[in-house]
């Protein structure tokens, strides 16, 4: 159709799959009624389109092409060239030009208003003016020279390939998204103004960030060099496994906003974060350059390929920088600033020695470091000059130690190792580190020279020393048992007029039994006590005492001047456990020994010698000590027999004993160091009285004490540390009832509860059972002497 041809829009229009209409000067408009099915060629001409919903071929090489409204689709083997000024395009408000395999060229001639729709073929953009939506999921987007604007609601994802000439921008805006990748080709410019930018490439072109979102996809690497730069408002996402470089004096900024798990590459550039917060750690390498670190920034350096080999590093305003344990290079800058309560944290479980030329720190700023306390080592500042602008104070917030407990009470560390030091002062935290011997601090001792030193003790430190003062009480009580060995007689022999007696031990845990001089015997007795134990250091232990004895009576010898001699021997079996601090101990262990008592009229006393052993276990934090320990020791007793009434007797007493315990030593896991015990020399003095009704078979008795405490201290060692003397906090007052029994004339049986208070503080209780026999007369004899009428066997007085 030439010039002066024309098809009005009014006009219905059918052009069948194999028909073609040649637009060579005419005006052609077609709308919905029309069926397009064939081509259309348009070289001169107008072809005006209105609410078209589908359409056939269409190659526009010149004329003017006309979208008012509906669509045009571009499929393939459709065209609409772009040479010189021809076709003009009008892609008007409402319309759609969908490209589903064909080829448009948009220029400076065209007028794009409306929806460019593109999911496969080719889009070649030529310095267009300005454009209205583009939404592009697939195809072929060349942008050949002038700008691009992507806004409100237009999208480029990452399906398609996009060229960006040296010459072209794509102009990011309100809420539109543009995903560049390595298929893309990026020479010119984005430019990023409030919308997003999704950046998976390794090779980009110029990027001028303004606003909006930059999201830096793993695998991306970006480029900012100058012209390049990334402003404050922009929201950066450097998601793992993406990579930044500054290089030429560019400038990249974080916010509180931003994200930062990947790697910046600082070569001469400048970082600065502004309220970042890091938590996920990400990288940073900076050879060259500066970053800061400023109001509430809070960094984390944790990726294992990071380093900071050389540059500035400004850390500011409440803002501080951790570096990880897994960084392969330690920190070493030309010029390392802190200001205004800042921190650099090296607390990572890895000992450290950062470097720098410069350190100025101005105000009261904060590090923290790891400490080999038993290599006496520790993380290490070398610096050349250490200075500050007005009144700097270092401050050492926190420390950690690492590998193995401390074993001494203190520990010399230089921490910062400064040729030169111009007014900066030294601090450190008040917190204390608890370790197996006790609690360590960290003092300035002037110089960039700190101390740790052992401020208190770990009450578990003690255990060894608690074990042997346990036993030392433990073994009290058998000496008891034994000095209150010899007892109260029955009735029966009070009806022969004889006098009648009671001794009492220190501790009166163990009932009387009664004596005639031919008579000997064998006896059990067992015990038992749960008790607290007051040690110094405010050491409350739970102590429980456990055993028995066995042992034989032989028949009683009269001695000069009217005395009376009976000899007694023992073996023991003596167990306990301990509780306190969440430690643990068992003892178990056996003695042996003889004692000899004397009785005249109603004066009784008691001497006895004896000695043993005992194996220790010690369980505290997961762990088990071993050791053992050896004693020996001798008490004496003396009491003196008023006989009120006939059936009721008062007995004071005096006791004293001696006990030596030995030395323990072993090794331990808990703190991986030698420890020991030292030895108790242990003396105790105790005047009692002791209340007794006695019936010809049975009796009750009352007994009360109070126990002194002369010498029971007992030193110790853990590592190269001579630990404080444990020893009983007091003496303790202690009474008691009990009651015997008698079968037969031979079979004798006890049973006792003992209450104490003081510096012990629990209950005892004690049950024994002894048969007495002639030693040297046959049962002929003593069936014989049974049916003679001779006088009644003279009785011994009795002690208990």
């Amino acid at each position: 159709m030439k010039a002066g041809s024309s098809i009005a829009d009014k006009s219905a229009v059918t052009l069948n799959k194999d028909a073609k209409l040649n637009i060579e000067g005419a005006d052609v408009s077609l709308n919905n009624n029309d069926n397009w099915a064939g081509k259309i060629t348009l070289s001169d001409g107008n072809l005006t389109l209105n609410g078209l919903s589908s359409n056939g071929i269409i190659t526009a090489e010149g004329g003017n092409l006309n979208l008012n409204s509906g669509n045009l689709y571009i499929a393939s083997k459709s065209l609409i060239a772009g040479d010189g000024n021809n076709p003009a395009v009008t892609i008007a408000d409402n319309a759609n030009l969908n490209i589903a395999g064909g080829n448009v060229t948009l220029n400076s001639n065209d007028t794009w208003k409306g929806n460019v729709n593109m999911v496969s073929g080719e889009l070649n953009i030529d310095n267009i003016s300005e454009n209205g939506k583009i939404q592009a999921v697939g195809g072929d987007l060349n942008i050949n020279n002038g700008t691009l604007t992507v806004e409100n609601g237009s999208f480029i994802t990452s399906e398609v390939n996009a060229y960006i000439d040296s010459n072209s921008t794509i102009d990011i805006k309100d809420k539109g998204i543009v995903n560049i990748n390595d298929g893309d080709s990026w020479n010119g410019t984005i430019a990023l103004n409030g919308g997003v930018l999704n950046y998976g490439t390794t090779n980009s072109g110029t990027l001028a960030a303004s606003t909006g979102d930059l999201n830096l996809l793993s695998g991306s690497i970006l480029n900012i060099q100058t012209p390049s730069q990334v402003a404050n408002e922009v929201n950066v996402d450097i998601q793992k496994g993406a990579t930044v470089n500054l290089i030429n004096n560019s400038i990249f900024n974080l916010d509180s906003k931003d994200k930062w798990n990947g790697m910046i590459n600082n070569d001469g550039g400048k970082l600065l974060t502004d309220g970042l917060v890091n938590q996920g750690g990400g990288g940073l390498q900076q050879i060259s350059g500066e970053s800061v670190f400023d109001n509430n920034s809070h960094i984390s350096i944790t990726d294992a390929d990071s380093y900071i080999q050389g540059g500035k590093v400004s850390i500011l305003n409440n803002s501080s920088l951790y570096m990880g344990p897994n960084v392969e290079y330690e920190l070493q800058t030309n010029e390392l600033l802190m200001s205004n309560n800042s921190s650099l944290y090296l607390i990572n479980n890895v000992l450290e020695e950062p470097e720098t030329d410069i350190m100025t720190v101005n105000g009261l700023n904060n590090v923290t470091i790891d400490i080999a306390p038993r290599g006496w080592d520790n993380d290490k500042f070398i610096i050349d000059s250490l200075k500050s602008d007005s009144s700097g104070i270092l401050n050492i917030s926190d420390f950690n130690f690492i590998g193995l407990a401390p074993i001494d009470r203190h520990i010399m560390l230089q921490v910062f190792d400064a040729d030169s030091i111009k007014d900066v002062n030294f601090t450190a935290t008040d917190k204390e580190i608890f370790t197996p011997i006790g609690w360590y601090n960290l003092r300035p001792a002037g110089g960039g020279y700190y101390t740790s030193n052992l401020t208190r003790y770990n009450p578990q430190v003690f255990r060894g020393q608690v074990a042997t003062l346990a036993m030392y009480n433990n073994q009290l009580v058998i000496d008891d048992m034994l000095l209150n060995h010899v007892s109260l007689q029955s009735e029966r022999f009070l009806a022969q007029g004889q006098d009648v007696n009671k001794y009492a031990a220190v501790l009166p845990q163990f009932a009387p039994y009664q004596y005639k001089k031919e008579d000997g015997g064998l006896w059990f007795k067992s015990y038992a006590t749960f008790e607290t134990l007051s040690m110094t250091h405010n050491l409350n232990v739970g102590n429980n005492a456990y055993g028995y004895l066995m042992g034989a009576d032989f028949p009683a010898v009269d001695l000069k001047n009217g005395w009376k001699f009976l000899p007694t021997a023992y073996i023991a079996y003596n167990g306990g456990h301990q509780y306190f601090n969440q430690v643990s101990m068992y003892q178990n262990g056996g003695q042996g020994g003889f004692m000899g008592t004397f009785m005249k009229n109603d004066f009784i006393g008691s001497i006895l010698a004896y000695g043993g052993g005992y194996f220790n276990e010690m369980n505290v934090a997961g762990y088990t000590d071993n050791t053992g320990n050896w004693f020996a020791g001798t008490a004496a007793k003396l009491a003196y027999n008023i006989h009120a009434t006939k059936h009721f007797t008062i007995q004071p007493t005096a006791f004293v004993s001696y006990n030596i315990f030995g030395k323990q030593n072993w090794g331990t896991d808990f703190g991986a160091m030698s420890m020991n015990s030292g030895y108790l020399n242990g003396v105790n003095v105790a005047p009692g009285l002791n209340l007794i009704y006695a019936r010809e078979t049975w009796s009750l008795y009352g007994t009360l004490q109070y126990i002194f405490n002369i010498n029971d201290q007992i030193v110790g060692r853990a590592g190269n540390v001579n630990l404080s003397n444990i020893e009983m906090r007091h003496g303790y007052l202690q009474y008691g009832i009990g009651a015997t029994k008698t079968w037969k004339d031979r079979l004798n049986a006890y049973l006792q509860i003992t209450i104490r208070n003081g510096g012990r503080t629990g209950i005892g209780f004690q049950l024994g059972a002894q048969y007495l026999f002639d030693w040297y007369n046959p049962k002929s004899n003593k069936n014989s002497q049974k049916n003679s009428q001779t006088p009644a066997k003279k009785v011994l007085k009795t002690m208990r």
